[in-house]
């Protein structure tokens, strides 16, 4: 199976998802559906262990779950896998304290522009920007 070869070579050098892999053997003329089935039945594919290592690492550099889960969502992660994720924001108390250091004006809009922009949620940057009134 010329396809499987293919793609335990494209596999071996990164993650995919189902569909990112799809897209690839399709650009190279190949059937996906019976070399994806064969991946995920060897446990070589797995869109949900590649939903949460993505989320995990994304979440450790410091962006919030909107924004993970519009990259998953391009990846071609199902809904059902997306609604099952649990979030944590153990980051964005961090990254808004070290924000406030280094923002010299308009340090609410301009903190509160990036948090957003990292895919945190609205509600908890107002918390936060309230908490920190003070310091702003």
């Amino acid at each position: 199976m010329e396809g499987l070869d293919y793609a335990f070579k494209l596999i071996s050098k990164k993650r995919y998802t189902s569909k990112e892999l799809q897209e690839k053997l399709e650009q190279k003329g190949i059937d996906p559906e019976p070399i994806i089935n064969r991946l995920k039945e060897l446990n070589y594919l797995n869109d949900l262990e590649y939903a949460i290592d993505y989320k995990n690492k994304k979440q450790n550099e410091g962006y919030g779950k909107y924004k993970i889960l519009f990259h998953l969502k391009n990846k071609g992660i199902s809904e059902d896998i997306l609604n099952n994720l649990e979030f944590s924001n153990s980051k964005l108390e961090e990254i808004f304290l070290s924000k406030i250091q280094k923002i010299k004006d308009n340090k609410k809009q301009k903190i509160y522009a990036f948090l957003i922009n990292r895919g945190f949620d609205s509600n908890d940057i107002k918390n936060l920007i309230y908490k920190y009134e003070d310091k702003l």
